[in-house]
């Protein structure tokens, strides 16, 4: 792609890397024994929270994932710094609550100056985070004394749909806040002042970055069935246990040493007089053998097949 700040993309996304990889190494998902004491273990798995059902390993996941954006925005800012210092663009840094990180960025641009924020997304009640209905009074308040033209938000998206909390909050902004504040994708702020062939080598870069979170966070949620869905998979399982070729079965030898004269007779209480419809009542050992067969068909054929 020949662009000019490939070396930036590689450096600065190898570095939010090796940042990610210890906020993973927190989760206790990921924690053993070998390297976290029982008891700190046992204290973290037990929830103060009488009604908690979504239990501790989630929460720990969800407070990763916060501290995850967070990183996400300080190296995208970073990444834009260097690229205009490349470029030769002048800017400063705009930090808030004290942060040592920043937040924004101010810089020239014609007769401009434009305030830009780089946010992962707008999202609703997030601790940390905007939340829309008070975001325009926020940047308005913070832009005071500064003379600025221009505030640009810029969300890490590739299109705001019509779903999304950043079309809802532009679409509520009202006369002189909208013309001053705009809400937009990453991609647009690359495309004004750099080239499209830096933006897709950047974007490369991003999508190699998630690929290495994902192979070593390996977080999967477990799909829960609706109790419509799981009387339809019971009724799967029905037809699955009456229709399976026992006979093929019995005469590879994994139904013991069953007699030509024994199958039949065990051939015809199963499945003649319907005790195979056992395994999918609601008797203890057939919750087993559902809950079983639901995970086996879940995981195989998202994963390939499971022993």
């Amino acid at each position: 792609m020949d662009s000019l700040y490939e070396d930036i993309f590689q450096h600065q996304f190898k570095t939010l890397f090796n940042v990610i990889k210890t906020i993973i190494g927190r989760n206790t998902i990921f924690t053993t024994d070998e390297n976290c004491d029982l008891g700190d273990k046992e204290a973290a798995n037990n929830s103060n929270l009488i009604f908690d059902i979504i239990g501790t390993d989630y929460k720990f996941l969800k407070a990763a994932n916060n501290e995850y954006m967070y990183w996400v925005e300080v190296y995208i800012i970073k990444i834009i710094e260097n690229m205009l210092e490349r470029k030769g663009i002048s800017f400063v840094e705009c930090c808030y609550h004290d942060d040592n990180e920043p937040y924004s960025i101010l810089y020239h641009t014609g007769e401009k100056t434009i305030e830009a924020y780089f946010l992962f997304d707008i999202m609703f009640n997030e601790s940390g985070y905007t939340d829309y209905d008070k975001l325009a009074f926020v940047l308005k308040e913070r832009s005071k004394g500064k003379e600025i033209d221009e505030i640009n938000v810029y969300i890490f998206r590739d299109r705001i749909s019509t779903d999304t909390i950043a079309w809802l909050f532009e679409n509520e902004l009202e006369g002189a806040n909208k013309k001053f504040i705009s809400i937009t994708t990453l991609r647009n702020f690359f495309l004004s002042l750099f080239a499209e062939k830096d933006y897709l080598t950047f974007e490369a870069y991003a999508k190699e970055f998630i690929i290495k979170c994902n192979c070593i966070i390996s977080y999967k949620t477990v799909i829960t069935p609706t109790a419509n869905t799981m009387t339809a998979f019971r009724n799967k399982k029905q037809i699955m246990l009456r229709t399976v070729n026992y006979k093929a079965i019995a005469d590879k030898g994994d139904l013991a040493d069953l007699s030509s004269d024994e199958f039949i007779i065990v051939n015809k209480n199963y499945i003649d007089e319907c005790r195979y419809t056992a395994l999918s009542s609601s008797n203890d050992f057939a919750e087993s053998f559902i809950s079983a067969e639901w995970l086996y068909d879940v995981y195989s054929n998202s994963m390939g097949e499971l022993e």
